[in-house]
């Protein structure tokens, strides 16, 4: 047993084999692979599908025995059959062996990270590049193709950095130059066929892409100021809503973003205005029953946010000081937005949930009970923004009362996450709750365990960012670092507009040319 177990543990990786190199047999990935920039196979006795891309034949290891050699050709000719190189072939130039390479590490690392989830959400996220898939990337225009690379490099590049890996430099290299191969296509294309679906999938995926790596953290409105514009362009989106699956997915991302970005920029620079309510307004409406934002964020509490973020928006621009009657007006409103959360039930917006027919139903048995999760950790973390972010702009008083309900709500969200955080289907929709609670985790906050708090907020932002791919997390927790020290109020946190999301990704199986 001892022999068999000493075997094990000094078997080479998969990609050592193949390259003919020596493996460092570190474990849960080799070291040689992670400096290389590569995603290591792992161990495992059978040869992964990923490997199965080469040409059986072409590649054999030396020293092997004669039987065992034979049964991994006969695994490779079977595995071939499903590759993502199945029929029709596909050239194997270096533009094709990039976009091969990033479906790979699509399939083998970011996939199975998105598969949990889609226990609750099954709409936020794709789990596999078929190979269908595969081939209708390689039909279409190059930015296409290059949504697929700069994901992938992407995910690379935020782990490497989370690892300190020497191999950071050289994809940073290799995604800005595929990013700038993106941009370069998208605007021929957008020349020659103004503004097609595929085209706008384009520009939102480069939105998505950037937000992940941090690069529109300056610069996310005028990303959405140009979504507004494309709205406008195909008609409003009173007639973008009967047009398929592109205008769906502009206006989730434009309310999402829009919505979430306000949560976490100070009351006197906010995205929100007057105008803007009859798009959230529709989005909510329309596609409460059936998109997945809204099991990732109740529509109930979603409505709450957007009247909490107007309210801010209202009262910085307002001067209540010098009119008495705003001022009653906005704290009236504060305290029937506040009834409203309370008064919220997550049971019975579980049980709506579970009522709802989907042409893609949760696998999960306990969609109800993860459902009940959800709507709990929400409905706190929503009153927990509430409260201090209308504090900061002398909407509600500080009180006692208020200062014991913060200070109960904290203990609850700490507990809830506490408990979902560990399951890897809730690490993904629960990212703002857990900035939520770091917000009160200030030193200057007598009534919280600070210091317990600021731990927990750490390392499951720390978590997040590996598990996920982003930098989103990292921002978040440099924007956290910053605050907790000085402390002070909600505006005093997000002392500019910041876009804290975490993005799943562009879906475009539905997308017509």
């Amino acid at each position: 047993m001892a022999v068999q177990e000493d075997k094990a543990t000094r078997r080479h990786c998969w990609t050592c084999r193949q390259r003919r190199l020596v493996c460092d047999f570190t474990r849960p990935a080799c070291r040689r692979c992670t400096a290389d920039g590569r995603a290591c196979p792992g161990y495992a006795a059978v040869k992964p599908v990923r490997l199965e891309w080469l040409v059986p034949g072409r590649i054999s290891s030396r020293g092997r025995r004669q039987q065992q050699q034979q049964q991994e050709e006969e695994q490779s000719r079977n595995g071939c059959e499903t590759s993502l190189l199945a029929q029709p072939q596909v050239p194997i130039d270096s533009a094709t062996a990039h976009v091969l390479e990033a479906a790979e590490y699509y399939n083998t690392c970011i996939g199975p990270t998105v598969e949990p989830m889609m226990q609750v959400a099954p709409g936020l996220g794709v789990v596999e590049i078929s190979p269908s898939v595969f081939h209708r990337f390689m039909a279409a225009p190059d930015y296409v193709r290059q949504i697929v690379v700069c994901s992938a490099l992407g995910h690379r590049l935020c782990r490497s950095r989370y690892q300190n890996s020497p191999a950071t430099a050289m994809l940073e290299q290799r995604f800005f130059r595929s990013r700038g191969l993106m941009i370069a296509s998208l605007h021929d294309d957008i020349d020659a066929n103004q503004l097609c679906d595929r085209v706008i999938v384009g520009i939102i995926a480069l939105l998505v892409i950037d937000v992940r790596q941090g690069i529109s953290h300056h610069s996310w409105r005028h990303h959405l100021e140009g979504i507004r514009r494309i709205i406008k362009m195909r008609g409003g989106q009173q007639l973008c809503a009967s047009l398929g699956v592109v205008p769906s997915l502009l206006q989730f991302l434009l309310g999402s973003l829009a919505v979430l970005g306000d949560t976490t920029s100070p009351a006197s620079d906010m995205a929100i205005r007057p105008d803007h309510l009859v798009l959230y307004n529709f989005l909510v409406d329309r596609y409460a029953a059936r998109h997945d934002l809204f099991t990732m964020f109740p529509a109930p509490l979603f409505t709450e946010t957007i009247r909490i973020n107007y309210l801010r928006m209202r009262a910085a621009h307002g001067d209540p000081d010098l009119d008495p009657g705003l001022r009653i007006e906005l704290r009236d409103e504060a305290e029937a937005i506040l009834g409203r959360l309370y008064a919220f039930s997550p049971e019975k917006w579980a049980q709506s949930r579970s009522s709802f027919p989907s042409p893609s139903p949760p696998p999960s048995t306990t969609y109800e009970e993860d459902c009940q999760l959800i709507g709990r950790v929400y409905q706190t973390a929503v009153i927990l923004y509430a409260i201090p972010s209308l504090q900061s702009v002398s909407v509600l008083p500080y009180s006692p009362l208020l200062s014991h309900d913060c200070t109960a709500l904290c203990q609850r969200l700490h507990t809830l996450l506490q408990g979902s955080l560990s399951s890897p289907k809730f690490q993904r929709l629960l990212f703002w709750p857990l900035i939520v609670l770091g917000v009160h985790a200030s030193k200057e906050n007598p009534d919280t365990p600070s210091p317990h708090y600021q731990s927990f907020v750490r390392r499951h932002l720390h978590e997040i960012g590996r598990f996920t791919g982003t930098y989103n997390a990292q921002a978040a927790l440099d924007v956290l670092d910053r605050f907790w020290p000085r402390g002070g109020g909600w505006d005093d946190c997000f002392d500019r507009p910041y876009l804290l999301y975490s993005s799943q990704g562009v879906d475009g199986r539905g997308l017509k040319d």
